[in-house]
């Protein structure tokens, strides 16, 4: 891995069905040395595979972030197994300090505070619970039928081209074509590469968190504009705060952009974690979309 890689990461995270021509023009590259790339971290799996986000709320899912506090002790990898099978749990991030962080989606306060118990009933505790306002999209539209089959056909390849999908779905490429329009103009859906940390060689990654005093919005500007921090995503909104997933070449440089950034008159707190090891899963959000097809089929109650 290097800068440009990142720069690549980065280009397709903000929308991973553009194509290698487009890549090559932003970044100055040439065609085939933008697909050797991209082709060399799918190869390494460094890039898992390319996935779609969306209104979760649809579904009737709230989305969280928290802290499994370990108490300076190094968590085992039999409780990260554990983790992996809780299907509330999304994403997990294996900090270098021995805790972790973890995103998970329930439906109600009641399911949020069943879900901190089963994180009891492992033997740790759940801190710095916070919702995740996701990305910002039409609150007067919604999802058809036709759109559930297509997001749940492209939560595993969402670089699959309109006839792919045509066939796969036995519609037409005309309305598939309509339906990803309609849904990409109303900010119904972002597609993204889902990243494993495991892979990534040459650089130093890891997750600043910036709790602001002001507008989030214009504040991820003010840093982007600037050039402060190398950063490949920034993460889901949590009201008044911001995470960004940094990378670097050792972590000196990451704590360079760390005292930097915390220097800012509208920062008012900043944690930063190196990550480890990082898993992803979508086994609740697969199987409630599953659902809710076969129910529209009439092939379950």
């Amino acid at each position: 891995m290097d800068e440009t890689d990142f720069e690549i990461l980065k280009i397709i995270d903000a929308n991973c069905r553009i194509s290698i021509s487009q890549i090559a023009h932003k970044l100055n590259f040439s065609l085939r040395n933008i697909s050797q790339r991209l082709d060399r971290l799918i190869q390494e799996n460094v890039i898992k595979r390319f996935s779609v986000q969306f209104n979760y709320k649809l579904l009737g899912f709230r989305n969280y972030i928290g802290t499994i506090d370990s108490q300076d002790k190094l968590l085992p990898d039999s409780f990260y197994d554990r983790l992996q099978k809780i299907p509330e749990i999304h994403r997990i991030w294996h900090l270098l300090k021995g805790n972790a962080k973890i995103a998970f989606f329930v439906k109600n306060e009641n399911h949020l505070n069943n879900f901190i118990l089963k994180i009891s009933d492992l033997g740790y505790k759940l801190t710095n619970i916070n919702e995740i306002n996701g990305f910002n999209s039409d609150s007067q539209a919604s999802y058809s039928l036709t759109d559930w089959r297509i997001i749940s056909y492209l939560i595993n390849n969402s670089r699959a081209t309109k006839k792919q999908i045509s066939i796969t779905l036995g519609i037409s490429e005309k309305t598939v074509k309509r339906r990803l329009n309609r849904m990409l103009e109303k900010n119904l859906i972002q597609f993204i590469p889902e990243i494993n940390f495991d892979a990534i060689s040459g650089m130093v990654t890891a997750l600043l968190s910036l709790k602001t005093n002001g507008n989030t919005d214009f504040i991820h500007h003010k840093i982007k504009n600037d050039n402060t921090i190398k950063y490949w995503r920034t993460e889901d909104e949590m009201n008044t705060s911001v995470a960004y997933f940094l990378y670097g070449n050792n972590l000196n440089e990451i704590y360079e952009m760390y005292n930097e950034v915390i220097k800012r008159d509208y920062i008012d707190n900043a944690n930063l974690h190196f990550i480890v090891r990082n898993w992803e899963t979508s086994m609740m959000i697969e199987q409630a979309i599953s659902e809710k097809i076969n129910k529209s089929y009439g092939l379950i109650n």
